[in-house]
């Protein structure tokens, strides 16, 4: 996932300085997903990108989740323009 995470940094970061960003590919039945938990260095900087997104806050982190299809490459988010901005990376 080293694409995805590449390509949501540099999204990210369009709204300010990002702190951390982890990874980590689960899957729900015969979906596959990639959770993306984020935080940025300033409170204002994860608002803009919640409402971005369209997502929330769990345990202190901003959460992506990032539907995978069946082959690894190619991938999509479920947010207005972002997932043409993250298939160009």
């Amino acid at each position: 996932m080293p694409h995805l995470k590449f390509a949501l940094h540099r999204i990210c970061s369009e709204f300010g300085v990002v702190s951390s960003l982890d990874v980590l590919l689960a899957r729900q039945g015969r979906q596959r997903q990639a959770l993306c938990f984020l935080k940025m260095a300033r409170t204002e900087e994860e608002t803009q990108i919640m409402e971005f997104f369209a997502v929330q806050r769990y345990a202190g982190d901003l959460v992506v989740v990032v539907d995978l299809p069946l082959q690894k490459s190619t991938f999509s988010v479920d947010a207005p323009e972002s997932a043409d901005m993250l298939a160009m990376a």
